[in-house]
């Protein structure tokens, strides 16, 4: 059977012609995909022509930056607030809970507030990797960096690379658990947000831990 695409809901056609794009291309993003969402689509989504979008953004490319930016950047910039006081704090603070919960928490929060935002994020890393990789290199390079040397710092048993692909394998769950909780899932998830985030980094704390690859049979 061949699939249909995901019907959408016209948009309102008040409020700047900006906003209107880009909450036009988050909808359909989150709704289709990037890569399969076309500039037809979004002009008729926004009630807008080609050219508004060329004017404000000056090419596709530029547009799906700047819809990724906008949601992604507030909580990359919370992730890393929380690290700072978490580093500033007494080291016994810093634990490897409380590391995992300031890299998560900020997506669970922004995520409760924002519909779209983790079916967005879940297309982001759905997509082709040969379309998406410069863009998520340049999204979430300096949050990954930062974060990569504070659980190394706390994973003395593990080499830089097994934490940083631990680190990856963080980001895969944490996006599937996101997707879980969008009403549109079928699958679900038992309990409440706060149920989510604790059963998730308890999860991946255990992942963390467990040993180097290197001393596995």
């Amino acid at each position: 059977m061949v699939s249909q695409p995901t019907p959408i809901v016209p948009r309102t056609t008040r409020g700047p012609t900006r906003d209107r794009i880009l909450d036009a291309a988050e909808h359909l993003f989150s709704a289709r995909g990037i890569d399969a969402t076309s500039l037809r689509a979004i002009t008729t989504e926004a009630a807008v022509n080609v050219a508004a979008i060329h004017y404000h953004f000056g090419s596709r490319e530029a547009l799906v930056r700047e819809v990724l930016a906008r949601r992604v950047a507030p909580v990359n910039s919370e992730r890393l607030a929380r690290l700072e006081r978490l580093e500033r704090a007494a080291p016994e603070k810093a634990t490897l809970e409380a590391l995992l919960k300031a890299f998560v928490a900020p997506a669970f929060e922004a995520a409760a507030t924002q519909p779209d935002l983790s079916r967005l994020m879940g297309r982001l890393f759905s997509e082709p990797p040969e379309r998406v990789r410069g863009l998520t290199q340049e999204l979430f390079e300096e949050v990954m960096a930062r974060f990569h040397r504070a659980f190394s710092a706390k994973l003395a048993h593990l080499d830089s690379m097994e934490v940083l692909d631990r680190l990856r394998f963080s980001v895969g769950v944490m996006v599937d658990v996101l997707m879980q909780r969008h009403p549109d899932d079928v699958r679900g998830v038992r309990g409440t947000p706060g149920d989510n985030l604790a059963g998730l980094v308890a999860f991946l704390a255990g992942g963390f831990r467990a040993p180097s690859q290197v001393d596995l049979p």
